[in-house]
């Protein structure tokens, strides 16, 4: 009985042993595989918050903004954007001057379709007239209702005036050689001559409500379009080139110095009636006004330079170098003014430039 005893004993302790050894195994393993998942929980997490972001960084130097060739761009209204004519096509097309969707300026929209191969445009301020030209004579063109005239052959240079209700144009008739400066509505159904004039060189530009600007080769002058009063501004520059400041109060202007041959900038307060050489060389075709008035940005040479117009002391100073600025033309500044827009003469595409 005693053996037996001993025995059945026996067999309880082995099996006993072997289900604490069992056990023992099953949570060894148990915390093995949590220690385990655990640490692919905290790589997970490491990886996770130490990722780095992937960001768009604005790029140093010109980007392109438009695929097409941009002809007579314009800032659009919003400050965001920029018209432009594709003389291939005749589509009137829109970039954005930066697109949180496309940073690297590929995309454009359609606006309108007219007449392909015109020479030139002009924009009324706010995008929706137009008054282009071809061989024969200029056209006007309304973009919302597709509506479009053509205009008197003699009717050349047209300006729209700021609140685009009107234009000023120079009518010339060749056959007489007798001709006027001239006011009237976009389609001129109704017009008024303001000053007589034998000249055909005059390029006219809006300075104020009741003022235009005249410019010749080598002569600048005002004009009263209400008691067409003319006034001598400057005279005797050679290749005069004038860009009126937004306020109409300021205007800078090159000229070609007889010896070197080379262009100067220089200001002009109208107010004051005086003259301030800048010390840029470079065409005022080149340069464009902050909407303030005070500052301008030109392309001299290969350099982007800026310089404060109504400061004592005037320090033009180079923001940017490029050899590709040689060609660039038609500046302009979007809206916020942080960036500047141009187009390349030789690719004839638009490009931005980051001015911060």
């Amino acid at each position: 009985m005693t053996k037996r005893f001993i025995i059945f004993f026996a067999v309880v302790l082995v099996g006993l042993a072997a289900f604490l050894i069992g056990r023992l195994s099953s949570q060894s393993r148990l915390v093995s595989d949590d220690r385990g998942q655990l640490a692919l929980v905290n790589n997970s997490l490491i990886s996770r918050f130490n990722r780095t972001e992937e960001k768009y960084a604005t790029p140093k130097g010109p980007v392109k903004i438009s695929q097409d060739d941009a002809y007579s761009p314009k800032l659009a209204p919003n400050g965001r954007e920029i018209y432009y004519y594709v003389p291939q096509t005749g589509q009137i097309r829109s970039a954005p001057v930066v697109s949180a969707n496309d940073p690297a300026g590929t995309g454009s929209a359609l606006i309108a379709e007219i007449k392909s191969g015109l020479k030139e445009i002009t924009w009324s301020a706010d995008g929706k007239e137009i008054i282009a030209k071809d061989d024969a004579s200029h056209i006007y063109h309304n973009l919302p209702t597709k509506s479009s005239k053509r205009l008197n052959q003699n009717a050349l240079n047209p300006v729209f005036s700021k609140n685009a209700d009107q234009i000023a144009y120079l009518y010339y008739d060749p056959a007489t050689g007798e001709g006027a400066i001239s006011l009237a509505d976009p389609q001129i159904e109704t017009f008024k001559n303001i000053l007589n004039t034998r000249s055909t060189d005059w390029q006219i530009d809006w300075v104020g409500p009741k003022t235009l600007s005249l410019a010749t080769d080598n002569s600048l002058f005002d004009l009263n379009i209400e008691t067409g009063a003319l006034t001598k501004i400057l005279e005797n520059k050679n290749n005069l080139d004038v860009v009126w400041s937004p306020n109409g109060q300021r205007l800078i202007f090159s000229s070609t110095d007889a010896e070197s041959g080379e262009s100067g900038l220089f200001v002009w307060d109208t107010a004051d009636q005086t003259e301030a050489n800048l010390d840029i060389r470079a065409q005022a075709s080149k340069c464009v006004w902050s909407v303030n008035s005070t500052n301008i940005y030109c392309f001299a040479g290969s350099s982007l330079v800026t310089a404060e117009v109504d400061q004592t002391e005037l320090e033009p100073k180079i923001i940017f170098t490029d050899p590709g600025f040689v060609r660039a033309e038609t500046l302009i500044l979007s809206g916020t003014e942080d960036y500047l827009i141009f187009r390349d003469s030789q690719t004839k595409k638009l490009y931005r430039l980051n001015l911060n």
